[in-house]
């Protein structure tokens, strides 16, 4: 008996032994696991925290977005790579409210030559860009892109190289030209490459009581999505083909001289006007804030956002979307655009071409702060890029006080739209999808909205989503694979251990029993 109390004893004695092990080992195990989660809270605190820093267009100098918002393809004509930091601030967040505008102007003709030269209804287009800067579409852009000379007009209505024979045999009997002129502007006729110009200024030859125009008008149509604004030539006057995101505007007001305006240009002079107008489209729509110069400062970047005509064929285009061209470049001037009054000019390297007149000049913070006016082409065939001269926006703002307008801001679109942007931009997919379906049920002439909704579908539930939904389930998973892994390994070693103490109770019997049987 005594050896069997004995062996209970030492039996007793290692069943209890191995119960401390293994409560210290639960308690270390514990303990471990309450450091790493308090440590994996605090990482994930620190996470979005920092995330939650990247705000839409304006973050700190030494913060690096972790993901970025690209654009998708074939949703903007990016001439040079941007940073994300204007993909979102600048171009993202305004690309939805710049227009291109298609101006028709129509008339019947008379020339009261020595022969008159009669025609009825002719017409002449003209295309440029513009801003919605307002929430129920007032339109920005630039005198010039809503206001079609009669030369232009004219130059339409003769069809054959005899009609402008005819004119230069009467300017020349009027002596309004020289001989010489004359047969100088014969040979430029023949020259394909001269024979637009030499037509051009034949026809601003003509004196103006000799031009009878009658039965006028012109129609102002803004393409506000990525469907083309395209010419119908099938009825006897010219007209734009309809389409539901194009919509007719009506003008409100300009501050433009054309005739002033063109002697400045050719001759270098100041100007006795400015080149702004406003037009106005119904409905809701998103905007571009107006912002102002008075901060700028030389070397400071700006961005351009328009249509420029030969990227992408302009109303004759084959294409099945027209989307605007994006250039940046830096201030190089400023200064005063006559001798008269106070408006300004901003002279600078931003890369702009015909077609690009009236759009947005936006500033680091994505406002307007100008409308790109003129352009320093240099190719012969002007289908190229050249340096950006700039119309101060305060232009605009006097042409808004002239006419009592206060622009309304109170818009949803812009505020999902931004609330969109910045989700995506941060990783937070759920929010980002939210916003972008919201724009999609609701301004569907947002292509950018259907395209990134697209790509935010895809990442979800990815590695790159922070979603808070994702981000919990990603937690709880995490922490549930934790907990199971330390209950396998409690649950394998307790079977070691159990087992261990199995064997040396077995082998403690087996010695008691052989001393019994020695016995």
């Amino acid at each position: 008996m005594n050896h069997e109390a004995e062996a209970f004893a030492r039996h007793y004695k290692l069943s209890r032994n191995v119960s401390i092990i293994l409560g210290i080992l639960f308690v270390v195990v514990v303990l471990l696991l309450v450091s790493f989660s308090l440590l994996y809270v605090s990482y994930r605190t620190s996470v979005d925290s920092y995330r939650s820093s990247i705000l839409l267009g304006k973050t700190d100098d030494n913060i690096i977005s972790i993901k970025g918002l690209e654009l998708p393809d074939n949703t903007s004509n990016i001439v040079k790579p941007l940073n994300n930091a204007n993909l979102i601030s600048v171009v993202a967040k305004n690309q939805p409210a710049v227009v291109r505008i298609l101006t028709i102007r129509c008339a019947d003709i008379i020339l009261k030559l020595d022969l008159d030269i009669d025609n009825k209804d002719v017409c002449t287009a003209g295309v440029g860009s513009g801003s919605i800067i307002s929430s129920d579409g007032y339109i920005s852009t630039n005198g010039h892109v809503i206001d079609l000379p009669d030369h232009s007009l004219v130059s339409q209505s003769i069809t054959s190289v005899s009609k402008y024979s005819e004119i230069l045999e009467y300017l020349y009997s009027q002596k309004l030209i020289s001989y010489d002129m004359a047969s100088g502007y014969l040979r430029d006729l023949s020259d394909n490459n001269k024979m637009q110009d030499a037509a051009t200024s034949i026809v601003k030859l003509i004196p103006k009581d000799r031009i009878i125009l009658s039965n006028q008008n012109t129609t102002y149509s803004v393409q506000i999505s990525n469907e083309p604004v395209r010419l119908d030539t099938s009825r006897s006057r010219m007209s734009v083909r309809l389409a539901d995101s194009i919509k007719e505007a009506k003008f409100i007001d300009k501050d433009f001289n054309l005739e002033s305006a063109e002697q400045a240009l050719a001759q270098g002079k100041g100007f006795d006007s400015s080149d702004v107008a406003l037009l106005k489209i119904d409905g809701d729509y998103p905007y571009i804030n107006l912002g102002t110069i008075n901060n700028l400062s030389l070397g400071d970047q700006l961005i351009a956002i328009g249509y420029p005509a030969f990227v992408d064929g302009s109303v004759d285009t084959s294409k099945w979307q027209t989307v605007p061209s994006v250039t940046q470049g830096i201030v190089k001037k400023i200064g005063e655009d006559s001798s008269v009054g106070s408006r300004k000019l901003i002279i600078s390297d931003v890369q702009v071409a015909q077609g690009s007149s009236g759009g947005p000049a936006l500033d680091i913070n994505g406002d307007q702060i100008g409308l790109n006016t003129y352009a320093n082409i240099e190719c012969a065939d002007l289908m190229c890029f050249g340096d950006a001269t700039i119309r101060d926006i305060a232009d605009i703002k006097a042409l808004l006080d002239k006419n009592n307008i206060v622009l309304k801001k109170d818009s949803a679109i812009n505020e999902h739209w931004y609330a969109a942007l910045k989700s995506y931009n941060e990783g937070d997919f759920v929010s980002a999808l939210s916003d972008f379906e919201w724009i999609e049920d609701n301004y569907s002439y947002n292509y950018l909205s259907s395209s990134l909704a697209k790509t935010t579908r895809s990442q979800l539930g990815t590695s790159a989503d922070i979603s808070p939904k994702f981000a919990s389930l990603s937690n709880i998973y995490q922490i549930s694979i934790i907990v199971l892994s330390v209950f396998v390994m409690m649950v394998a070693v307790s079977i070691s251990l159990v087992r261990y103490i199995n064997v040396r109770h077995r082998s403690i019997l087996l010695q008691m029993n052989n001393k019994n049987i020695s016995r």
